[in-house]
């Protein structure tokens, strides 16, 4: 692995432009991250939980509507920040092929972390 390391970094030393700074350091968002981060991990956490819960039940339903005020919010910071952590932009119909490579890498992904979890289930079982 060592000599394919090497090699992609004298390629990339090489092939990648060097970085041209704009006179200012990128400014982190600390709003987006923290809102997409919470919202995220609530939508997961109620997904999760709607074994022992149900679909119907209180706590999975707030919890799947927290996550989803916590994302229409990072969205609408997103909108307007100056240097925002995810270019919407980028999600829009001039962009479809960057739209469309993300859907498929979400769709791939989560069928990969169910099979995942699922096999993890059922090895427990058996």
């Amino acid at each position: 692995n060592v000599p394919v390391v090497l090699a992609a970094l004298l390629a990339a030393r090489h092939g990648v432009p060097a970085d041209r700074r704009t006179g200012h350091a990128p400014r982190l968002d600390v709003t987006g991250a923290l809102l997409v981060t919470a919202g995220a991990t609530l939508l997961v956490l109620g997904l999760v939980r709607t074994e022992t819960h149900g679909w119907t039940s209180g706590t999975t339903l707030g919890t799947l509507a927290a996550a989803a005020v916590l994302l229409a919010a990072f969205v609408a910071v997103e909108a307007r920040k100056r240097e925002p952590l995810l270019r919407l932009g980028l999600l829009g119909p001039a962009h479809r092929p960057v739209l469309s490579a993300n859907v498929f890498a979400l769709l791939m992904s989560s069928g990969q972390f169910a099979a995942f979890y699922f096999t993890s289930l059922h090895l427990q079982q058996v």
